[in-house]
């Protein structure tokens, strides 16, 4: 198949999805498709490009606090999260976590207990019911004493 050929099929595909699902989703769809290309051009990094932002010192230090609710976190997905706060090069943060799983997923605090151990910026409480994302989220701000908050999904990274 000829390039011409490759870009009036590309073409009309796009034609077609944006009679189908409109302008916005059509400009969602290019703009992710775009993002992928991007994304496969990332830098990786070193360790030593490592150590050297941890070495890093600002003039200020400010302290971020990390909002997550969570509710029946699948472990998998709650360990990476945590571990990629973890990983981070900048050190002056907390992580409030707001737990309103019930009683099936009681594993969920657990393992965030046995991740606190060797933690002190992890900032867990569990509540006596899951009270929706909006007033979990509300409990991690009341448990936060950074000078930023930073809200963060359960399952992000």
């Amino acid at each position: 198949m000829s390039k011409i050929s490759r870009i009036f099929r590309k073409v009309g595909k796009g034609f077609r999805y944006l009679k189908a699902y409109g302008i916005r989703a059509t400009w969602r769809k290019i703009n992710r498709q775009r993002g992928l290309k991007k994304a496969s051009l990332r830098v990786e990094y070193t360790e030593a490009d490592f150590a050297k932002q941890r070495k890093t010192r600002f003039s200020k230090k400010i302290k971020f606090s990390i909002l997550v609710p969570l509710y029946n976190t699948p472990i998998p997905f709650l360990k990476e999260m945590i571990g990629s706060v973890l990983d981070q090069t900048y050190s002056n943060w907390e992580l409030c976590l707001a737990d309103g799983s019930d009683e099936k997923h009681a594993n969920v605090g657990e393992e965030v207990l046995k991740m606190m151990e060797n933690e002190p910026r992890i900032l867990y409480r569990k509540l006596e019911k899951n009270l929706g994302i909006s007033e979990n989220t509300n409990v991690c701000i009341d448990m936060a004493t950074g000078d930023y908050i930073a809200l963060f999904d359960h399952d992000d990274v």
